[in-house]
């Protein structure tokens, strides 16, 4: 696996039959500097995250699990990393966790399990050796060699809930879903049986997920155009976008850019104290 490198982070170029599965490629973080802590608002991806050094929780002091996957949801959580931490990071699309954990994704909405829970004494081996591996290419090659090993015979996701999906991304959730169950012949009720079965949650709440995501992109180049910015992702107006921001992240629209740049600055003055052991 080639291996991309920049401070703090490890991007890996994962195999091609993967890629289809994944929401982006695989990231190695490996943090040494002050803890940080920030508010999560959920998105529409299954997580993956191996620790290697540190710890991961909330802020009411609950440690995560050294591997854990956590499945879609509708809440933000409120997360702290230690001042030393290293984990693989792996975001699956809600489809590619439906192939690899072979599992409905209902049954893991909304939670945080211990990933040998879920994929079972073979996932406990993979992670025993991922800990043996010191050089990042090594753990990230075997941890491929797991993803790829779970879709062997692994069930498909239904015609019906990849061609929901594919309009949902297209239209970053702005579609209304009657007339997306229209589009696709079916009934809303079987649509929403099936994409909870395949995705974990209803469909109108990812479509949710996907605008809000879609907003969070944008205001990374425009942060005070909030009017325009509700208009833009079909918000009915200012105020319902304020809603979705309390919802999904905690605060406020300009509470929320705020909080984000102080992250982003806390990494960047520290993000020259990061050292990687790839060879």
């Amino acid at each position: 696996m080639p291996v991309e490198q920049s401070a703090g982070i490890v991007r890996g170029a994962s195999p091609l039959a993967l890629r289809p599965l994944l929401q982006r490629e695989h990231i190695v973080v490996d943090w040494r500097g002050p803890a940080l802590g920030w508010l999560q608002p959920p998105q529409a991806t299954v997580t993956i995250m191996i620790g290697l050094r540190g710890t991961l929780g909330t802020t009411d002091g609950a440690p995560l699990p050294q591997a854990w996957i956590g499945g879609l949801g509708g809440d933000c959580a409120a997360v702290e990393m230690s001042g030393e931490f290293s984990a693989l990071d792996v975001q699956l699309t809600p489809l590619g966790a439906r192939r690899l954990l072979g599992l409905p994704l209902h049954e893991i909405a909304g939670q945080v399990a211990p990933l040998e829970e879920i994929l079972g004494q073979a996932a406990a081996r993979t992670l025993s050796a991922v800990h043996d591996l010191p050089p990042w290419r090594d753990r990230l090659n075997l941890l491929d060699a797991f993803l790829l090993t779970q879709m062997q015979d692994a069930p498909r996701p239904s015609p019906t809930v990849m061609r929901a999906w594919s309009r949902l991304q297209e239209t970053s959730g702005r579609i209304r879903i009657g007339q997306l169950a229209r589009e696709l012949g079916c009934s809303r009720r079987l649509l929403e049986t099936q994409f909870k079965d395949d995705v974990g949650l209803a469909p109108k709440t990812v479509a949710r997920l996907l605008r809000f995501a879609s907003v969070r992109r944008h205001i990374d180049h425009d942060r005070h155009r909030w009017a325009d910015i509700a208009y833009d992702h079909g918000y009915c107006d200012q105020a319902h976008l304020n809603r979705d921001f309390r919802d999904l992240a905690g605060t406020t629209p300009t509470e929320f850019c705020r909080q984000t740049q102080t992250v982003e600055a806390t990494a960047a003055k520290t993000r020259d104290a990061a050292i990687l052991d790839i060879p």
